[in-house]
């Protein structure tokens, strides 16, 4: 099994919470992420200091001129009343395992927003996973920071 990391860095106008809100809801991912057209939430479980969400997910990924059919399992972290992180897992055949997590700080234009990215898979595999999952989410996080530069009335720290 081989590895692959990337940070991801931008700034969103919008309070941390409500960035936190966005991504930490599963159903919402088809319309951030690029490559996931398909959610369905398999369980809801209250932890001693939050919430865990497990779902499935269907994505299709550009191989070629085709684009492959692939489903996955998904879950976030949720801890009660701490907006400032979020963690996410995600497992696909063929061993290919991602986790995330998401930092979250107010700044003066609203919130600054890092994601560590870490991939594994079988080594053949990794080039193309990795090279996948990096355009993948560095467009997700664009369409997060669309989302939010669209909305009216979006709050800004003071």
């Amino acid at each position: 099994m081989s590895q692959f990391e990337h940070r991801f860095q931008i700034v969103v106008a919008a309070v941390p919470a409500e960035v936190h809100a966005l991504l930490s809801d599963p159903e919402v991912l088809p319309e951030l992420h690029p490559l996931i057209e398909r959610v369905w939430i398999t369980e809801r479980t209250r932890t001693a200091d939050g919430e865990l969400l497990r779902f499935g997910l269907f994505e299709r990924i550009p191989l070629g001129s085709i684009r492959f059919p692939n489903r996955y399992r998904g879950e976030i972290r949720k801890r009660d009343g701490d907006t400032s992180q979020l963690k996410l897992r995600g497992e696909s055949w063929p061993a290919v395992t991602t986790h995330v997590r998401f930092r979250f700080e107010p700044v003066s234009a609203g919130t600054a927003v890092e994601e560590d990215l870490v991939v594994s898979a079988p080594a053949p595999l990794l080039p193309f996973v990795a090279k996948t999952a990096v355009e993948a989410h560095r467009r997700q996080l664009e369409a997060v920071r669309e989302r939010f530069a669209g909305a009216a009335g979006a709050r800004r720290p003071a």
